[in-house]
């Protein structure tokens, strides 16, 4: 009977040193730092420490895209007022496969792509849609047994002229 009550009491022991460390391990994925590139798509970069040696792993990510876009006539310039600006909610994810390190580290680089996503945008005759702000909520990271999330982002894209150049005519 002793015998079967410390075995059991290192059981139950073990077991809430597996659960604090399965805790610990999913309080160890973070995003090290997020960036928008100039077409839209969000960076985040990834790490992850005490995994086992050479491991696979598979990061899901996700956010929601807040995106202004401005219609811009053939010249490149903005139409002014509310007919030229039109707003989408656009939900973007993606997933990375990474490896450890032989120390258990992971460090990868997520791209959620939103222009896979972009909804037509309806622009007046003789003009196009152009980006013009675009902010990341929600973003999220997360892997079996662990998540982590990440703060808001956002940029500001400048109109830019364009020329337009029409050869033979």
């Amino acid at each position: 009977m002793k015998r079967t009550l410390g075995a059991a009491l290192a059981v139950l022991s073990g077991a809430a040193v597996a659960l604090g460390a399965g805790q610990a391990a999913a309080m160890n994925l973070s995003i090290d730092d997020a960036t928008i590139n100039d077409v839209g798509d969000l960076s985040l970069d990834v790490s992850e420490i005490f995994l086992p040696q050479r491991s696979e792993v598979r990061y899901i990510g996700s956010a929601r895209a807040l995106a202004m876009f401005v219609c811009v006539n053939e010249r490149g310039q903005p139409l002014g007022g509310p007919r030229g600006q039109r707003a989408a909610i656009i939900p973007v994810d993606d997933e990375l496969v990474a490896h450890a390190d032989v120390r258990g580290n992971v460090r990868a680089t997520l791209t959620l792509s939103v222009q896979d996503h972009i909804p037509e945008i309806d622009c007046p005759s003789r003009s196009y849609a152009q980006l013009a702000s675009i902010q990341y909520t929600n973003i999220l990271v997360e892997r079996p047994g662990a998540f982590t999330t990440g703060r808001n982002v956002l940029r500001h894209y400048i109109p830019t002229a364009r020329v337009r150049i029409d050869r033979g005519r």
